[in-house]
């Protein structure tokens, strides 16, 4: 029932593979795995700035006690799961990270989005011509200096009048 893209990865060097391709929203290591631990793996992961905040869960059968469970937290894991475990638990685990990577998307958008407007808005303010921004209704947003001079009026008045106004002119 998530709406995610899942990428299985037997060993470690393709787990490794698998993050230059991808952008992940959360990473579920098995503590034993061939060529490299779990452990291992989560260091690599820590190592990279594409990976270093992804969030790992390890799972595991074999490795249960103390040691291995604060290990896993040493390596940066934010949970750690023994086997056999609740299914249910683990999607409720899957799908609370897969919603915060996706307001960590929408953030980082609305962030882009903002320096585009400011990087914009510099140049529009910058301009000596008189330029406006009108709405799909043809009223005035924004004018820059050279509108003002134009319109005879400063910003604050001119915002949300027609445009047509200042054509008749």
């Amino acid at each position: 029932d998530l709406n995610a893209e899942f990428v299985q990865a037997t060993h470690g060097n393709d787990a490794l593979k698998a993050t230059l391709h991808n952008d992940f929203a959360l990473a579920i290591l098995d503590v034993q795995m061939p060529d490299m631990d779990g452990y291992e793996l989560a260091e690599l992961l820590r190592s990279d700035p594409k990976t270093e905040n992804l969030p790992i869960i390890f799972l595991s059968a074999v490795y249960h006690d103390d040691y291995h469970v604060f290990k896993g937290y040493d390596s940066g894991a934010v949970d750690f799961i023994i086997k056999p475990y609740e299914p249910k638990i683990l999607l409720s685990k899957v799908n609370f990270f897969l919603q915060l990577h996706q307001q960590k998307l929408a953030l980082e958008k609305a962030v882009e989005l903002e320096k585009t407007k400011n990087y914009l808005e510099n140049i529009l303010f910058s301009m000596t011509d008189a330029i406006f921004v009108i709405n799909l209704r043809g009223e005035i947003q924004i004018c820059n200096q050279g509108g003002e001079a134009l319109a005879g009026y400063e910003q604050e008045e001119i915002v949300g009048m027609p445009l047509y106004i200042f054509l008749q002119e």
